[in-house]
């Protein structure tokens, strides 16, 4: 196939809200609850505090005004708090395939959109799942050598934003190719941050939807870009040395809905290691009177990019704790939970799970490598002083499409994620996005806008 991105753009422009399926449409209104519910949480966050500095220094009077502050600032600015918001709890959702996080780079510069250039909710969600097909087809194609190396949010993110931002903007054909182009060359994102746990990995998120934002700008005054920037000669695919993949990812619009089996994530903490949460937490059922201190040995078998990316088991940081599966199984197996409690200076620096920790043996097992990125599976043993051993296998996490959250799920969530809102105020937020097609998106930016000052 040698029209990629022509592909890619015709679909994303043509798609009207016919097009999709109930159960599409559906499962796009929770994703669109879980990101905001995140965001405004995010907002009041100290990670995002710097750029909240940035917003204040370019305040301007016609602008927008970002969570969590009553002054509007730049388009821009706003995009940049608003999506590192997002992404500062690590809770938004996650696709395991295309190996990111679209609802934090697709739904954050829709809502803005819709708040510039109102619009219907049913726009809204037509936008939102064009986004997520175009993103996730890109990220599936780059697939797991481009993860060890970038962080495919960034590198990704910025085309599933232009399309869903695009469509609110009503660019044409035309200026959507452009604004698409720009995006394209604009992405960027490396691994490299976490060797020191440097903040990074929230900039990629606001940078890039802010870029995104930016370019739809442009192209609205017809501002040009490259109109094969994914399969052309000098394109993102070739730029990033994977040419490789199966063609079929995009020949299938319209037919597979990749926007339907995005995951949730029940935990605080990076998705790859609530497979081993989920093992911990059986585990601890498993344990029942038994003395944790009678713990031999704990095996963590996992898969390659969960090795590479949260294997760390010396942790003495909050960003330590998020990024380690021996943390964080550990934390299951003594708590029979994971909260934000969890990574507490008072959890993370209890003697018993600094003990365990460093029981921990992690490696890459054979047959979940195999499945892997299909499928992110875990396998937990404990071996005790005693010589019983105790095991625990995950096929799927919890909040994967074949263990999905409800409604109730994500409401709970919620709950967790803000709990100074009245109980009554979170419900009114599910129950407009429940009816989204009844509601007008700048509403709902200025409801979002509101929760954050709570």
């Amino acid at each position: 196939m040698s029209d990629i991105t022509k592909a890619c753009l015709d679909f994303a422009f043509n798609l009207k809200y016919d097009d999709t399926a109930p159960n599409t449409r559906e499962q796009m209104k929770k994703y669109i609850f879980d990101l905001i519910c995140c965001a405004v949480a995010g907002s009041k966050t100290k990670d995002v505090e710097a750029f909240k500095y940035l917003c204040s220094l370019n305040n301007v009077e016609n602008g927008v005004k970002p969570l969590q502050l009553k002054e509007p600032t730049s388009l821009y600015y706003a995009a940049l708090l608003n999506g590192a918001s997002g992404h500062a709890l690590e809770m938004d959702d996650s696709d395991r395939t295309g190996l990111s996080h679209p609802g934090v780079m697709i739904i954050t510069p829709a809502l803005l959109s819709g708040y510039l250039y109102p619009s219907t909710g049913k726009e809204l969600l037509t936008a939102c799942i064009a986004g997520y097909e175009i993103m996730l087809r890109v990220g599936t194609a780059l697939g797991l050598p481009h993860y060890a190396l970038w962080h495919t949010t960034g590198t990704t993110g910025p085309l599933g934003a232009v399309i869903a931002a695009g469509k609110l903007f009503n660019l044409n054909r035309i200026q959507l190719g452009h604004a698409f182009g720009n995006a394209g060359t604009l992405c960027s994102g490396l691994w490299e941050f976490n060797a020191t746990r440097a903040q990074s990995k929230i900039l990629h998120v606001g940078h890039g939807v802010a870029d995104a934002l930016m370019v739809c700008q442009l192209a609205k005054q017809n501002f040009t870009g490259a109109d094969k920037i994914l399969e052309g000669k000098q394109g993102l695919f070739r730029g990033f040395h994977e040419e490789d993949f199966d063609k079929g990812l995009f020949e299938d619009f319209g037919l597979v809905w990749r926007s339907d089996t995005v995951s949730f994530k029940p935990y605080p903490c990076c998705r790859h290691t609530h497979g081993g949460i989920d093992a911990g937490l059986t585990l601890h059922k498993q344990l029942a009177d038994k003395s944790l201190k009678k713990i031999k040995e704990i095996q963590i078998e996992t898969y390659q990019a969960a090795f590479d990316v949260v294997g760390n088991n010396t942790v003495s940081t909050i960003k330590d704790a998020k990024f380690s599966l021996p943390f964080t199984v550990c934390s299951a197996i003594i708590d029979g939970g994971v909260s934000d409690r969890s990574f507490t200076e008072e959890s993370i620096t209890n003697p018993l799970k600094q003990s365990l920790l460093r029981k921990c043996k992690i490696s890459v097992s054979a047959d979940i490598q195999a499945i892997h990125p299909f499928h992110e599976q875990s396998r937990v043993t404990l071996t005790l002083e005693s010589g019983e051993i105790l095991s625990a296998f995950i096929a799927d996490p919890l909040g994967e499409p074949e263990t999905p959250l409800t409604w109730d799920d994500l409401f709970s969530k919620a709950k967790t994620l803000l709990p100074d809102l009245p109980v009554e105020t979170i419900r009114e937020l599910q129950n407009k996005i429940r009816s989204l097609e009844e509601t007008d998106t700048r509403n709902l930016y200025e409801f979002m806008h509101a929760l954050s000052l709570h």
